[in-house]
């Protein structure tokens, strides 16, 4: 079974939002960095209320810090389309911002684009992942086949992704336990 499709700068937000978003390990690093920079702000608020005898500079900082850290938390797990443009830019990228086609065979799942094609093995599949705009094969713990809904040129979508779990499913039922 095959989908083509093409992928755009939106989409590749829209991945890198959801990995954020559902990562255990990005959750640990913002816990980790909140709780070094609150015992930062609330340390030097104290060294400083202890130097000066009052309690202004460790009330100050202990403000200062949680006003920082509530913008850290809600605004830091935003990607931003200005920075993914960095990362992926338009013509060092050919091979991902273009159309793509998606087969799932008996072994795996073969990605074509212009520049080439990858095959994949079903025990590189880690899972599948959908929203109600994309679906993402992840390959990695940060890599994904992206597949926008809005942007399918050629096939049946919910038919591809139902294929492509079956026959993960069964791959994964074979795979010998240690």
């Amino acid at each position: 079974m095959k989908i083509r499709y093409t992928i755009e700068l939106d989409d590749l937000k829209a991945f890198w939002q959801d990995f954020i978003n559902t990562s255990a390990l990005v959750r640990r690093q913002r816990i980790i960095f909140v709780i070094f920079f609150a015992a930062l702000f609330l340390f030097l608020g104290l060294r400083l209320a202890v130097r000066d005898g009052s309690i202004m500079p460790f009330v100050l900082f202990a403000f200062l810090g949680t006003v920082f850290l509530s913008l850290f938390w809600k605004f830091g797990k935003r990607v931003s389309e200005k920075r993914l443009r960095k990362i992926f830019p338009i013509e060092e990228n050919k091979g991902l911002l273009c159309e793509h086609t998606l087969e799932v065979t008996d072994t795996g799942v073969i990605e074509t684009s212009p520049v080439g094609q990858n095959i994949t093995n079903w025990t590189g599949i880690l899972r599948v992942v959908e929203t109600p705009s994309h679906a993402f094969i992840y390959i990695g713990s940060n890599m994904a086949h992206v597949i926008p809904r809005a942007r399918l040129l050629d096939g049946d979508m919910e038919g591809f992704i139902r294929e492509l779990k079956r026959k993960l499913e069964s791959q994964q039922h074979l795979v010998p336990y240690g």
